[in-house]
């Protein structure tokens, strides 16, 4: 899986995954405020994320009405990532 690869990687002090000379302290500092899981996949992990956009979208008009969640993905996508 990707995303463990590069959170191996970010992780590893001996080689550094990007030139970011702090991204081993970034990387601790992160997992501190927000969990080890930051970028969680699924729709439920980030419903209230989604739930959150969906609605800034409705009062900026970019849509002209409140979308719920479960609209924005299709049925066979929002199952493939069901844990």
């Amino acid at each position: 899986m990707a995303k463990a690869e590069i959170e191996r990687a970010l992780a590893d002090n001996d080689m550094l995954a990007c030139m970011l000379p702090w991204s081993v302290y970034d990387l601790d500092s992160t997992r501190k405020a927000m969990g080890h899981d930051f970028w969680p996949y699924g729709i439920e992990p980030n419903r209230n994320t989604l739930e959150a956009m969906c609605q800034y979208a409705h009062e900026q008009g970019l849509t002209t009405r409140r979308v719920a969640v479960d609209e924005l993905f299709a049925p066979n996508t929002a199952e493939a990532w069901r844990r």
